[in-house]
């Protein structure tokens, strides 16, 4: 009998170890765009947000809901449902791309970088310009007032 397919990665974790690793790592890769990490963690995390953010563009109150239950931080949970589901609209899947970058010194572990796409990435920085555009035109204005 040969070996079985497996669900996903264990990654040598307890199963509520690895759901808090996969969370921490989903919340830290919405927050910035892009994170360095092991292969075998962007590959099982890549699964994860690609679930996320599917349930995120379906929309209502059980895709927020079971948003919610994973990620607790709500301003990720606003860019979430916000810009990242704006600039997916027209794609079905593949929200994330694993780009290798080589062995780490020590125990020769492969890593990897893992980034939303370029859609997303371009759009979340178009949003904050036009937030940090629009903070200097009001502080702008109060200077003109106080004159």
């Amino acid at each position: 009998m040969g070996k079985r397919r497996l669900k996903e990665r264990k990654l040598k974790r307890t199963q509520s170890h690895r759901k808090a690793l996969l969370v921490n790592l989903a919340t830290a890769l919405l927050r910035s765009g892009r994170i360095h990490t092991t292969e075998p963690k962007a590959k099982e995390l890549r699964r994860f947000v690609d679930g996320i953010i599917s349930d995120a563009k379906k929309g209502g109150l059980s895709s927020i809901r079971k948003v919610n239950a994973l990620i607790r931080d709500g301003a990720i949970l606003k860019k979430i449902f916000g810009e990242i589901v704006e600039a997916v609209k027209e794609r079905q899947s593949g929200f994330t791309r694993i780009i290798k970058t080589g062995h780490r010194q020590g125990d020769g572990a492969r890593m990897v970088i893992i980034e939303l796409v370029d859609s997303i990435k371009e759009k979340a920085e178009k949003a904050e310009k036009t937030e940090k555009a629009e903070k200097e035109s009001v502080k702008q204005k109060e200077k003109a007032k106080r004159k």
